[in-house]
């Protein structure tokens, strides 16, 4: 259940990474660190648009 919602949240956000719940049940590392790498530039980049503004 909770892999099926971290699913659905990460492409509501526009991740571009697909991830399946076998996936993150299963700690699959070769699919889930781009969308965890995705994830860190993503709120790099926030906090850097934050700060300028």
């Amino acid at each position: 259940k909770v892999g099926e919602i971290i699913g659905v949240a990460l492409r509501s956000v526009g991740c571009p990474h697909p991830l399946e719940t076998h996936q993150i049940q299963g700690l699959d590392y070769d699919h889930v660190y781009p969308v965890l790498e995705w994830i860190v530039n993503r709120i790099t980049s926030m906090r850097e648009n934050m700060r300028d503004e």
